[in-house]
């Protein structure tokens, strides 16, 4: 039985792109919703809860795009791609995340 290509870890980038784009837009409106609820703060107080709520985006995003990765130089890769784009609701044209 022929063996299907593996896919080149690249093959997936613009998938990790699409999803951490996602994830920062899903920050960047907490963030401006947060804002107009808590009124004024100080620059400082805002740039520390921004850098707080983009490491929990990060943190909660590596594992599973270093599995991605992995994934995507075994065969099935496709499957992962297909996967990632149902999960996460990620545009279909990877290439307008690039």
């Amino acid at each position: 039985m022929p063996r299907e290509p593996a896919q080149h870890p690249t093959r997936m980038a613009p998938a990790i792109v699409a999803l951490r784009a996602k994830a920062a837009k899903v920050v960047e409106a907490e963030l401006a919703r947060l804002g107009g609820r808590l009124g004024e703060l100080d620059d400082q107080t805002r740039a520390e809860i921004a850098r707080a709520m983009y490491r929990v985006a990060d943190k909660l995003l590596h594992a599973p795009t270093l599995r991605v990765k992995e994934l995507a130089g075994s065969a099935g890769g496709d499957s992962c791609e297909a996967a990632l784009r149902v999960l996460f609701d990620l545009d279909t044209d990877w290439s307008a995340a690039a």
